[in-house]
């Protein structure tokens, strides 16, 4: 194992049970999003999110198996890449870290908890979100890379 992806994805395993944390904080501190200001650039404050990204609705039990399908290729992609392209694999593990983080509240809640409010966009997400964000440009980066060893 390479030590750089391995550290990365331990990182992203980390962010991910600190994301729990905050979920469940945010839960009992924070209030609804329909209590926010609106003045400043980031809130924090409960949203819910019933459906997919910006909240695209989709019906729970298929969202839940969509996520498991995506979580599972995910796996597969990191069984077959870890020892030839571990970069590669990181950045799979990473994004199936923050996946079964938003996974784990719609199973536990029948939601996702975001928590953290852009007023000015409207955008909602929390720190599984933005762990799968970095995941995917890891994951960008590091195709870009092996197609340049090629």
């Amino acid at each position: 194992m390479k030590t750089k992806p391995a550290i990365a994805l331990v990182i992203g395993v980390l962010v991910v049970l600190a994301d729990e944390v905050l979920k469940i904080l945010a839960l009992k501190f924070l209030p609804d999003e329909s209590q926010m200001s609106g003045k400043g650039l980031i809130e924090l404050a409960i949203h819910k999110n019933f459906g997919l990204a910006f909240d695209l609705p989709i019906w729970l039990p298929i969202l839940c198996v969509l996520s498991v399908l995506i979580i599972i290729g995910l796996v597969l992609l990191i069984k077959q890449n870890w020892q030839k392209n571990p970069w590669l694999a990181s950045s799979a593990a990473i994004i199936s870290c923050g996946a079964l983080g938003n996974l784990f509240d719609r199973i536990s809640y029948g939601f996702v908890v975001d928590y953290i409010i852009t007023p000015i966009t409207g955008s909602a997400f929390n720190l599984s979100d933005i762990v799968i964000v970095f995941g995917l440009f890891l994951l960008i980066w590091s195709s870009k890379k092996e197609k340049i060893k090629k």
